[in-house]
């Protein structure tokens, strides 16, 4: 097939089928996989990793991302990019539609393109596509110290107190909070139904932890933490999930109200569920991070109008917290036959430890 226009490389970025539950990703739906290229901490950093990000433009403005035969582009947002020698890094956040998927049955590539001209550099909101179900998605990447939403409803992060705020990594800390109310508030009104699911990555410093995060709909719904339990309340019961947190290692959340029920996962495992008094259809959503025990970190939070399925879940966490596990970085190609460019060094990635990347 072509090449996209203006290109004049690519590298191949292969996904490790292992990594993945079955049926990946949920029909219809576009699955956010982030890609990390980080030669300090050697993760990914292999094959023409070096080339690639040394041959792009500022701010990655001729970086485009296809399917390996080049049908379908992929839409991408960056999240981190240094050119610096030591430290060079590309992070990625792609979009991966179901009709371009991550398969368990067969391992699936994608090309990176450099050198390109004409179509979108970048579509953030097609990472996070309202249409596919997603709310928010706050990615805590950008530089400017804010948390911005990547998808186009732009509920945006406002300060709360001086919350403390770190670019460090695809899950590394973007806020911290502490014992009062210092933070990041997000309110918005695009909940349309009474199926909605929300997600992040939280590092606890204290076991007593009293609530370090609050998910709250119309005052009548709280979804929480507390002593190191994911928790809710919908006003007449209050139960936890069965798994408990690990303290001062970054662990992943999710919440899922479908109807009368709230299903927990802790780490892509199913931590237990309960049921609500009441059903709740809520259009509004406030999130928050205040009272927590001092110096807990949270990062990539995520709101959506849908319960994703066990398997999405699952595979979520697997390639985030084994992200150079998962993806192999290949030489960089040159575009009309010119044959592959010697790659100068060649880097693999030990073993990960659990959801610390970056």
């Amino acid at each position: 097939m072509a090449d996209p226009a203006g290109a004049t490389n690519y590298i191949t970025i292969t996904a490790d089928r292992t990594k993945l539950a079955a049926s990946m990703p949920d029909a219809g739906n576009t699955f956010a996989a982030d890609l990390v290229i980080d030669q300090a901490a050697a993760i990914n950093y292999e094959g023409g990793a070096q080339t690639f990000i040394d041959g792009l433009l500022a701010n990655c403005t001729d970086l485009r991302v296809f399917t390996d035969d080049t049908l379908i582009e992929v839409p991408f947002g960056v999240k981190q990019f240094s050119q610096v020698a030591g430290s060079r890094k590309l992070i990625l956040g792609l979009g991966i539609p179901s009709t371009a998927p991550l398969l368990s049955s067969a391992d699936t590539t994608y090309r990176l393109y450099r050198g390109c001209t004409g179509g979108t550099f970048e579509n953030k909101a097609g990472v996070v596509p309202t249409a596919d179900g997603w709310v928010g998605c706050w990615p805590g990447e950008d530089p400017s110290g804010n948390l911005t939403d990547w998808t186009a409803g732009g509920y945006h992060g406002v300060p709360a107190g001086t919350p403390t705020y770190s670019q460090v990594g695809q899950v590394g800390g973007a806020v911290g909070c502490d014992d009062t109310a210092d933070g990041f508030v997000v309110t918005g009104a695009n909940l349309s139904s009474a199926t909605y699911s929300w997600s992040l990555w939280l590092k606890p410093t204290n076991a007593g932890s009293v609530s370090c995060i609050v998910f709250n709909q119309l005052n009548a719904m709280q979804c929480y933490l507390s002593s190191l339990r994911p928790r809710y309340a919908d006003g007449f019961v209050d139960r936890g999930a069965t798994a408990l947190l690990t303290v001062n290692e970054w662990n992943h959340v999710v919440w899922q109200v479908a109807g009368l029920q709230v299903s927990f996962y802790v780490n892509g495992a199913s931590a237990g569920s309960g049921a609500l008094v009441q059903q709740f259809a809520p259009t509004t959503f406030t999130w928050g991070g205040w009272w927590g025990d001092p110096d807990s970190q949270y990062d990539e939070m995520c709101i959506e109008n849908l319960a994703r399925s066990a398997n999405w879940v699952t595979s979520y966490y697997n390639m985030t917290s084994a992200n150079g596990a998962f993806w192999t970085v290949g030489d960089v190609v040159a575009v009309g036959g010119g044959g592959r460019i010697i790659r100068p060094m060649l880097y693999r990635s030990g073993p990960a430890i659990k959801g610390v990347i970056g």
